[in-house]
């Protein structure tokens, strides 16, 4: 954020519209491109997914103004939110029922520590190449996580007649009102994606800024913090007993109000709502994937 925000010589409130442009294309991707999978080929879509993502880095990349810069974030949320929740659930597909919790919180966890390693790489990079260079070197590895996958997917059924993208959404607003796992999952799902919004979003201006004058490596370092043991407490946490427990379900969401609520509602009134569209979503595809 800090070498953006000189690089295009944006002020703070203008900085925060680069993170806001992300999470509005996370959000048009949950809404708009994920319930395309249930209507075509997931495996076709998730090609072209990764072609689009690998266009938009670029496009990043290349940004000479800060609407440039504004549309390429747009697109790289967007594009990139719909490839990771759509592997997710067609790993949940074809994961076999009795393991589908463990096999999907795996994969979940892996998404959580590339999310904050991502953090580490790309800090440390910024501070030695330059921002530019970063975007580069994330169009490279999609190009070859696109080469690993372009033949390693299986395929799944097409269906006969596609449903209707309203009646998709239709279907996801009827499950997070009558089901009622999602609704004790769903708020641990919201709180997760609102203070993970809250706290990243927010945490490089001020450690750039005096009296710390941290460096751009330095808090890109802080990921290191947050990644561990993730991955191992993924797959337990969807599959395990305590997740099945309503009251120590309740308890935890709880424990999540006060947490996210310490940011102060300024801080949580924008990230609350992208994390309850974002986790209601993706825990409705889940859903959805397992019947």
């Amino acid at each position: 954020m800090p070498p953006l925000a000189q690089a295009f010589a944006l002020d703070r409130a203008a900085a925060g519209a680069v993170v806001a442009a992300t999470q509005a294309g996370s959000v048009l991707a949950l809404l708009g491109l994920l319930p395309l999978a249930d209507r075509g080929d997931r495996r076709r879509l998730l090609r072209l997914q990764l072609l689009a993502l690998v266009a938009a880095v670029l496009w990043l990349a290349a940004a000479r103004t800060a609407g440039w810069l504004l549309s390429g974030m747009l697109l790289a949320g967007l594009l990139g939110t719909a490839l990771t929740q759509g592997l997710i659930a067609y790993t949940a597909t074809l994961a076999p029922v009795e393991q589908r919790g463990r096999v999907v919180g795996a994969v979940q966890g892996g998404v959580f520590i590339g999310l904050l390693l991502a953090r580490v790489v790309s800090g440390g990079g910024a501070s030695a190449l330059g921002w530019r260079a970063v975007h580069l070197l994330s169009a490279s590895v999609t190009v070859v996580l696109a080469l690993l996958l372009w033949r390693r997917l299986p395929a799944l059924p097409v269906p006969v007649v596609p449903p209707r993208w309203r009646d998709l959404l239709g279907s996801m607003w009827g499950m997070l009102r009558t089901d009622r796992t999602l609704c004790e999952r769903g708020p641990l799902a919201l709180f997760l994606f609102a203070g993970l919004n809250v706290f990243w979003a927010a945490v490089p201006l001020p450690l750039s800024a005096p009296p710390w004058y941290w460096s751009t490596a330095a808090i890109g370092a802080l990921g290191l913090a947050g990644g561990r043991r993730i991955d191992g407490c993924a797959g337990r946490a969807l599959d395990g007993p305590w997740i099945r427990a309503s009251r120590q379900s309740r308890r935890a969401a709880a424990d999540a109000c006060r947490l996210v609520a310490a940011a102060g509602p300024s801080a949580v009134a924008g990230a609350a709502v992208v994390g309850g569209v974002a986790g209601g979503g993706v825990q409705c595809i889940g859903r959805g994937a397992k019947e």
